[in-house]
């Protein structure tokens, strides 16, 4: 994000105004949930017939494995809710220093997030994998 003219100038307090305005929770709070579908898929759909099909440690072991994706969701929404709304504080920090005109500060925080952001792809790559796992699980209840 730059604030170089005054096309990427607007660009950027739209954007800044959207995040310091809770749009990520809100995203958030849409995503929360798929996990407690999987659980419930479980309970009502697959327990019984992982218990039939299954030797008693391979179904214990499946029931492990949706329970821990039952509950996956709770972990990953909270700590993406806390960054959110740390990302509000910081959009709205940046929006103050534009407002006094002070591009270069409001660049300073900006590379500073962006440095900080950098240092936690572990996270996001994590939570990549998760959703890949919800897509992939949700593709396949539904073919089955």
């Amino acid at each position: 994000m730059t604030f170089d003219d005054k096309e990427s100038l607007r660009e950027a307090r739209k954007f800044l105004a959207t995040v310091q305005g809770g749009a990520l929770g809100v995203e958030l709070e849409r995503a929360h949930g798929h996990c407690k579908r999987i659980r419930a898929v479980y309970e009502n759909h697959l327990t019984g017939w992982f218990s039939r099909v299954l030797a008693p440690s391979e179904a214990a072991e499946m029931a492990s494995l949706f329970y821990d994706w039952g509950d996956a969701d709770e972990r990953w929404v909270w700590m993406m809710k806390n960054a959110a709304g740390d990302l509000g504080k910081v959009a709205l920090r940046i929006l103050e220093r534009l407002d006094r005109g002070d591009v270069a500060g409001a660049q300073d925080l900006v590379n500073s997030l962006l440095h900080e952001m950098r240092s936690q792809r572990t996270l996001s790559r994590h939570l990549q994998e998760l959703i890949a796992m919800q897509t992939a699980f949700r593709e396949m209840s539904l073919t089955a």
